[in-house]
């Protein structure tokens, strides 16, 4: 800093420094010159400085002048590391200090030597929806201002498998349906049942009685999601019956979720249901279905709390949304149990054969096709 002055006789000068904005000021010690000159740090930064003219006459101050510091940036936090579930949001914090205010890009790396900027995800804090696929992947997050750049510590992400139970038919039986079958006779485990030339669950009815097979493993579920493969092929139904196809239990043995199909305008049609504790139905719209392989995933939830209200289900059909039903007073429901084949609904003049396949269930993480 540099300051001058007239006056007879000369003056002396003494600069002073301001930490509070100028409300107070205090002697630097040596410095008496018209130039004060220091090396600069970061913990000046702010700091006012000002010239005190002196002499017999009398005293003149300078104009304060502030003294502004560009420093690089320095971490302050560091993120940490986060396990979750699939299908769960995880976010990852850093900070830094620095002069300007550094901007921040997020990193992503698989191997933790080549990394790639996350498109957005320039805050200090990164969420996203933590899927299976993310598992193992390193976060970083760079801090920049025109004196440097400076990189956090890495952090990983642990992602855990929310599934709960799946099988695919592969063993051309019913083996990992430990709740055990209905009708067994009716079930048959061969290729032709299958989607991928593996074996699939072919349901025969030429009668009323059901054929289907169980699974307990759920456990007083408040978020369910279940995917299966379902073929009606040969299947006749009366008109306009309706056929249950699976059902999911609370743990009262009540269906709670429900799949039907029926058969109308010389169309399949399915749509999926779910109960209220008033123990009352609510529906989908119906959806048209061929004699072909149709992948049918929903994911339900229970209402957080009494009154909440806040209950729901949604309907994905060949892999797209195609219903939501919302807004359910379903707080009292849990799955329990689900079942899938033919379950209720059939009539003397119900017959042929149904296709089941790749059924998979989870909490929170979308399964998709």
């Amino acid at each position: 800093f540099t300051a001058a002055a007239s006056g007879n006789p000369a003056p002396t000068i003494q600069w002073q420094v301001s930490t509070d904005n100028g409300s107070t000021w205090n002697a630097i010690s040596g410095a008496t010159s018209t130039t004060y000159s220091f090396a600069a740090q970061s913990a000046d930064n702010g700091k006012q400085y000002q010239a005190v003219f002196t002499n017999t006459a009398g005293s003149a101050t300078s104009n304060a002048a502030t003294l502004t510091v560009n420093f690089a940036p320095t971490i302050t936090t560091q993120p940490a590391s986060q396990t979750v579930n699939a299908g769960q949001t995880t976010t990852f914090t850093a900070a830094a200090s620095g002069n300007p205010a550094p901007t921040i890009q997020w990193q992503v790396s698989t191997d933790g030597t080549s990394w790639t900027n996350i498109a957005g995800a320039t805050s200090t804090a990164y969420s996203f929806i933590a899927q299976l696929t993310d598992n193992g992947k390193q976060y970083h997050a760079i801090f920049t201002n025109p004196a440097g750049s400076v990189s956090s510590a890495s952090a990983f992400v642990t992602v855990i498998s929310d599934l709960i139970f799946s099988d695919d038919f592969s063993s051309c039986s019913a083996a990992a349906w430990t709740g055990g079958v209905v009708n067994s006779a009716r079930l048959t485990f061969t290729t032709s049942a299958g989607r991928n030339s593996t074996c699939g669950m072919g349901v025969t009815i030429a009668s009323s009685a059901a054929a289907y097979v169980n699974d307990p493993s759920p456990n007083v579920e408040n978020r369910f999601r279940a995917r299966y493969y379902f073929n009606p092929n040969t299947l006749k139904l009366s008109k306009n019956g309706l056929l249950t196809i699976f059902n999911a239990y609370n743990t009262s043995g009540l269906a709670t979720i429900t799949a039907q199909v029926r058969y109308t305008g010389n169309t399949y049609q399915l749509r999926l249901g779910l109960l209220t504790d008033a123990k009352k139905w609510s529906y989908t719209g119906w959806s048209t279905i061929s004699t072909a392989w149709h992948p049918i995933e929903f994911d339900w939830r229970a209402s957080t709390a009494a009154g909440a209200n806040n209950g729901s289900l949604t309907f994905w059909l060949d892999g797209a949304q195609v219903a939501t039903v919302n807004a359910i007073d379903n707080d009292q429901q849990k799955i329990d149990k689900i079942a899938l084949g033919v379950i209720s609904g059939m009539t003397s003049t119900t017959q042929g054969t149904s296709y089941y396949d790749d059924y998979e269930s989870g909490r929170l993480s979308y399964i998709g096709p």
